[in-house]
């Protein structure tokens, strides 16, 4: 339960997978400051199928070792993760409601992995602008975007 993760798990700041799932949720996850706690994720970050509208309760998260996944959350407006140095990859998928990926450029100068963004209603990426790297491909379908500055 993510509620009860800070009395379960007091003083965790490091975790291997953090995988955010409502698939079965009944009420919907729309809340997630219980996990405010984590500043490291050495694998995945995965959230789908919720009822948030944004990662900023993890905004402590300095890396995620891997991929930050992001998928069929319809509410989901903004990423919020501003205090993020290590990223392996991002992908994002069936997110109508995103529309900004700012909130990743403000400590981030490089993507590990690669890129993956489609069924998402983001028009620009000027929030990646401090990108500088990324050291996989690139995947852009069904966006409003016409053009990949600053990632080119």
């Amino acid at each position: 339960q993510i509620d009860s993760f800070a009395i379960l798990f007091p003083g965790c700041t490091t975790v291997g997978n953090l995988t955010i799932d409502g698939s079965a949720a009944s009420p919907a996850i729309t809340n997630i400051t219980a996990l405010s706690s984590i500043t490291k994720v050495t694998n995945n970050l995965k959230v789908v199928r919720t009822g948030i509208t944004s990662l900023s309760a993890l905004n402590t998260l300095t890396q995620i070792g891997d991929t930050l996944r992001m998928e069929h959350n319809a509410l989901l407006t903004s990423i919020g993760l501003n205090n993020l140095t290590v990223l392996g990859g991002l992908y994002l998928l069936d997110l109508p409601e995103l529309n900004t990926v700012s909130g990743l450029n403000n400590n981030l100068t490089q993507i590990g992995g690669g890129v993956f963004i489609d069924s998402v209603n983001v028009s620009s990426l000027a929030g990646l602008t401090g990108i500088t790297r990324v050291n996989g491909s690139v995947s852009v379908a069904n966006t409003p975007l016409t053009t990949l500055n600053p990632l080119n």
